[in-house]
């Protein structure tokens, strides 16, 4: 019994890379949460991932940029020592010089790291930039009507990619939002000609405009597009419908996870769990984030309540399988 409570800690770490390198939806969901479960039983409790944006509107929220290198690279410093080598998506602005910095210094810390672009400012000088600094993935996510140097990021970054022998991951996406299905089989024939994976589907944060599922599965019927799992089409779908304006799909109130999965770093120095609830730091708060987390209770209980489901990758909301309880009753079983 003592030898499996010593290898929780390595087990937790596992448990983080398997999530961000390989499921989505309602099992990535569950693991995240076995994940933090697991962690804090371990006496590492907090988020099972972690997200800087440094871009100017996170969630279409105007955020005053205040944090430059070396407050983001305190704010990693500080992350590392809580979290440890945990996954981390890193969301870019469009000073791409800072992205590089803050990427750079990540991967220094050993962060399983994800870096999201519009593809916007990306020339081939950039492209190796980005190549050299060897993520665990490289994601360009275009939106509808995307500039032709943003569509070009494919064929740049898969070029670099192979000149440097690099293991980087590279994901091309589209924002399924209005719009998209006009520009979307010219945007995937740009990709598949790059011999990368063929395109990928982002979702629309919110139910505004946001077209039926039935234009993407065509792309996958033409080999051009990955096709989107169950849970995502049926909640495009209810978007679809919906019609709102209002986050993700509508849903009966109870079960969100993302209070126990995430937390959300912005330029000017706030903290969130969910974009959509309070924040758990204002911008100045002088308590630790670790001390944040901890109090938040009151906002993951408005997350637990919300009756909305969001089908983005970073706040997939589906909820567990019924096994997962039973398992951590018994590594809880297993502590004791």
């Amino acid at each position: 019994m003592a030898a499996l409570v010593s290898t929780l800690p390595l087990l937790v770490s596992r448990l983080r890379a398997l999530r961000a390198g390989a499921l989505r939806g309602p099992a990535g969901a569950a693991l995240g949460q076995l994940t933090s479960a697991v962690g804090k039983g371990a006496g590492f409790g907090g988020p099972a991932q972690l997200q800087l944006r440094l871009d100017s509107a996170p969630w279409g929220q105007p955020t005053p940029a205040a944090r430059d290198l070396d407050a983001w690279q305190a704010a990693l410093a500080e992350l590392s020592a809580w979290r440890g080598p945990c996954p981390v998506s890193i969301v870019a602005g469009d000073d791409l010089d800072l992205v590089l910095g803050v990427a750079r210094f990540a991967r220094r810390l050993d962060f399983i790291t994800q870096l999201q672009l519009s593809g916007e400012g990306i020339d081939a000088e950039v492209a190796d930039a980005l190549i050299d600094l060897d993520l665990d993935e490289l994601r360009v996510v275009l939106e509808p009507g995307a500039s032709a140097q943003a569509a070009g990021a494919a064929a740049l970054l898969s070029a670099s990619k192979q000149r440097r022998g690099s293991g980087c991951r590279i994901v091309i996406a589209l924002l399924w939002a209005e719009g998209a299905p006009n520009q979307a089989r010219r945007l995937a024939e740009a990709v598949v000609s790059a011999g990368l994976p063929p395109l990928q589907f982002e979702p629309s944060v919110r139910a505004s405009r946001v077209p039926s599922a039935a234009g993407w599965e065509e792309l996958v019927a033409a080999g051009l597009a990955a096709p989107m799992d169950p849970a995502q089409r049926r909640a495009v779908e209810r978007m679809f419908a919906a019609d709102d304006g209002e986050p993700g799909a509508p849903a009966t109130p109870g079960g969100c996870p993302v209070g126990a999965l995430r937390v959300e770093l912005r330029a000017d120095g706030s903290a969130w769990i969910c974009p959509f609830q309070a924040p758990i730091s204002k911008p100045g708060a002088p308590e630790p984030l670790r001390e944040a987390w901890a109090t938040a209770d009151p906002t993951r209980a408005a997350v637990r309540a919300c009756g909305r489901r969001c089908c983005h990758p970073t706040l997939g909301a589906a909820p567990p399988p019924p096994w997962t309880g039973a398992l951590l009753d018994a590594l809880g079983a297993a502590r004791r």
